[in-house]
This record gives structure tokens, C-alpha cells and sequence, in this order.
């Protein structure tokens, strides 16, 4: 408990400088931008991994502060991501195990169906049950409470949180690039979630053009030195470029509409590594994730801040800068 309070405010120590700084500097409320990425670690350029060509997320870095010891609560994506938009352990409500219903992304309630039976069975041939995990009625989505202070909160397009969010949690949650459906003059909170470097990518992008090779990547010890490791590291590396060219799409995007001098822009992962022994796993290489925050005036610009920080706090902290 000591060190998740200890973390958020270290999070919160730049969050309140940069508050003023840039209020003063925009005369605006802030708008907020989290880039969401899936099963990363920090292995890339930013990270000191020469390897992995990824000149964005390191010019993000450049400009904003990198934080070294960030990391998820759980080795999956919809566990981690509970803890994330409710600022609550999961194991504390039910939420550690993977859920089992469709509840990817949002669905009106007409169109969310948990069935009692299943194709899928444990290991004794017994069916499994969907479910979704039921908050105590205290415990809301932190979008909620952005929201009702006039920010507009648009998820695009990723609502991976163990239950179905509730419809007052967005103004938006299905398409792409929706930075049009934003009123004028509104701040808003925008979630970017890419799925490039998912672990279903190792083999939906195999056929993919390799931009990394077999015999450029750097082998965990953990892993057998053999063919077939290098290869789907490979694949991995190169889709982390990919992303790269994903989040220089979305600056571009950000600094051409003329919102990125006003703009907090967070980039994550939403936990460790997508192979064996990574995904899934408790310990650094499951729980381990990139976390960069780049501000409107560039404040801090270049700083790396080495203090143990958690996910669980990203709410919080966009909940506190929001002036």
C-alpha cells in the first residue's frame, strides 16, 4: 500500500508542477492523450535497446520525462487495464482472472449477451461459464469524473476492463482517428490503443515484411538460442517499429490540428513482454512496461525519473492535471 501512495505521488510531483506551468502558459484546461500499447516491455531505442529502431517513441521521450521502474499490476492485458480505469488492485475485487466473456469493447446492453454455457471447457471437459466482473457501486470508471467536469472522453478503440463499461464512462468508443468528433473549444481526454504489437501479432503479422532480423535480436536468457526463438523475436521487433511509425502518425496528427502544445500526451504499455514467460507472468519481465510522459512546454524535457511508479495511478494523476 505504502508504495503504491509513494508511486502516484511521484507522479503527481510533476503532474502539479506542469499544471500551473502550462496553465499559465496556455490559459486553457489541459487536454490529455494516452498512446496505449499492447504486451511491451521496455526494450526499444528510448530504453537503450539499439536493436529496436523506434524514433518517435524516443523523440517523445526526449521531449518528456521516461520513467524507468513503471509497472502494471497483472501480466494481462484486461486485469491490468481493470486496475487502470478504476485505480483498484484487481485481486481485491475479483478482477485478477482473465475474463471469460466477449467484452473486448464496449456494448450497448441490448447487445451484451453472457451466455451460462460455452464452447470453451477446463481442463476436466467442463463448460465455461461468461461472466464479467461486477463493481461495488463506489468504484466508477475515472472517466466518469472527467466527464462530469466538461472533458471529452473518447477510447479509441479498446474498453478491455474485465466488465462492460458503463455508457456515461465515454462520449465515444468505436472507430478510428476520432479527433473530429470532438466539440470545439472542449477539452478532452483521448485514449490511443494500438494493437500492433499484441502477442495474436506473432502470427498475424509473420508474413509481414521483417524489418528486424533473426540474427540482430538479443536473446533472453531465459529463451534456448535456436531458430525458431529468433524468428518470433524477429517478428517482434518489428512490430514495435511498426508501432513506432503508429505513434509518429498520431503526433503528426496532434501538432496539425494544432493540439499538441496543449496537450499531455502519456505513452504506455498496458503490461510486459507478449512471449513465454513474459505475458502472464509475475515478475519483470510480465509486469515491466514503458511509461513516458511528454508535457505542452516540453517541462522536463529529457528527465528520467527512476522511482517505482504503477499503472494503477495513471487515473489518478490525468484526474489531478487536468488544470
Amino acid at each position: 500500500m505504502k508504495s503504491t501512495i509513494f508511486s502516484f505521488f511521484v507522479i503527481l510531483s510533476c503532474a502539479k508542477s506542469i499544471s500551473v506551468t502550462a496553465q499559465e502558459a496556455t490559459k486553457k484546461p489541459l487536454n490529455v492523450v494516452w498512446i496505449s500499447c499492447e504486451d511491451v516491455g521496455p526494450i526499444m531505442g528510448a530504453y537503450g535497446v539499439d536493436q529496436i529502431k523506434t524514433p518517435n517513441i524516443d523523440k517523445l521521450a526526449a521531449e518528456g520525462v521516461r520513467y524507468s521502474n513503471a509497472y502494471s499490476t497483472v501480466g494481462v492485458c484486461a486485469p491490468s487495464r481493470f486496475s487502470i480505469i478504476t485505480s483498484m488492485y484487481p485481486a481485491r475485487l475479483g478482477a485478477h482472472n482473465m475474463r471469460t466473456g466477449d467484452l473486448n469493447n464496449y456494448k450497448t446492453p441490448e447487445n451484451l449477451v453472457l451466455k451460462i454455457t460455452t464452447n470453451r471447457v477446463d481442463k476436466a471437459g467442463h463448460p465455461i461459464p461468461e461472466y464479467e466482473v461486477v463493481t461495488p457501486e463506489n468504484v466508477k470508471p475515472f472517466t466518469q469524473y472527467l466527464r462530469a467536469e466538461g472533458y471529452y472522453c473518447i477510447n479509441d478503440n479498446k474498453c478491455d476492463y474485465q466488465f462492460n463499461a458503463p455508457f456515461t464512462a465515454w462520449d465515444h468508443t468505436l472507430g478510428s482517428n476520432l479527433f473530429d468528433k470532438i466539440p470545439d473549444n472542449q477539452p478532452f481526454f483521448y485514449v490511443k490503443n494500438s494493437y500492433t504489437t499484441h502477442e495474436s501479432r506473432i502470427w498475424v503479422r509473420k508474413d509481414k515484411p521483417l524489418t528486424v532480423f533473426p540474427n540482430e535480436v538479443i536473446v533472453p536468457n531465459y529463451y534456448p538460442d535456436i531458430p525458431e526463438v529468433r524468428n518470433d523475436l524477429a517478428i517482434k521487433y518489428s512490430n514495435i517499429e511498426a508501432l513506432d511509425k503508429e505513434v509518429g502518425q498520431l503526433l503528426k496528427d496532434l501538432e496539425a490540428k494544432n493540439l499538441l502544445q496543449n496537450t499531455i500526451v502519456f505513452f504506455w504499455s498496458d503490461h510486459g513482454g507478449n512471449l513465454l514467460r513474459q505475458k502472464r507472468a509475475v515478475g519483470n519481465s510480465g509486469l515491466h512496461v514503458p511509461l513516458i510522459i511528454r508535457y505542452p512546454n516540453k517541462y522536463k524535457a529529457g528527465d528520467v525519473e527512476d522511482a517505482l511508479v504503477s499503472l494503477m495511478d495513471l487515473g489518478p494523476t490525468v484526474v489531478t492535471i487536468r488544470y
